[in-house]
C-alpha cells in the first residue's frame, strides 16, 4: 500500500491499529474499488428505445433469479379492457420478451449460464410444492 501511497508505513500490528480512521476509510475504499469489477452491459444493435430498455430489464431479472418462464408469466399478468384485447396484447408482450431473451442470451454467457441455473432452481423449489410462478399470474 505505500506504492500507492494509501496507508502510512507500519511495521507492527500496534502500529497498524494505531492508525487514524481516515487512513483507514482511504485504504478501505481503495481496496474495494480495486477488486469490484463493474461488468459492461452488452448493447443490443438495431433496437428502439423502448425494446433497450426492456432488453436491460430481462438482464436484471435473470441477475435476480427469473428465468423465461418467469418472465413470460409477468406477460400473461396482463389484464386489457376486453377478453380480445388482453389476449392479443399478452401474445405480443410474449413474443418480445422472448425475442429480446433470446438476444441477450445470444450475447451473454453469463445470462444464458444464469438463466439456466434460475430454471433449475425454479424447478427444484416447483418440485418442493413452492410455485412461484402463480404470485406472478393470479389466472394460475
Amino acid at each position: 500500500m505505500e506504492k500507492f501511497n494509501i496507508l502510512p508505513n507500519f511495521k507492527t500490528l500496534k502500529e497498524l491499529l494505531n492508525l487514524p480512521g481516515k487512513d483507514l476509510k482511504e485504504f478501505v475504499s481503495f481496496s474495494l474499488g480495486a477488486y469490484v469489477v463493474k461488468r459492461a452491459r452488452i448493447k443490443a444493435p438495431d433496437l428502439s428505445p423502448t425494446d433497450h430498455l426492456i432488453y436491460e430489464l430481462i438482464q436484471n431479472c435473470i441477475l435476480k433469479g427469473y428465468d423465461l418462464s418467469s418472465l413470460l408469466a409477468l406477460a400473461d399478468s396482463f389484464q386489457g379492457s376486453s377478453l380480445e384485447s388482453t389476449d392479443v396484447a399478452r401474445s405480443r408482450m410474449r413474443s418480445r420478451i422472448k425475442k429480446l431473451y433470446e438476444l441477450g442470451a445470444s450475447k451473454d454467457a453469463t445470462i444464458k449460464h444464469l438463466e439456466a441455473q434460475n430454471s433449475a432452481v425454479i424447478a427444484y423449489l416447483k418440485s418442493l410444492g413452492l410455485d412461484l410462478g402463480s404470485e406472478l399470474n393470479p389466472e394460475q
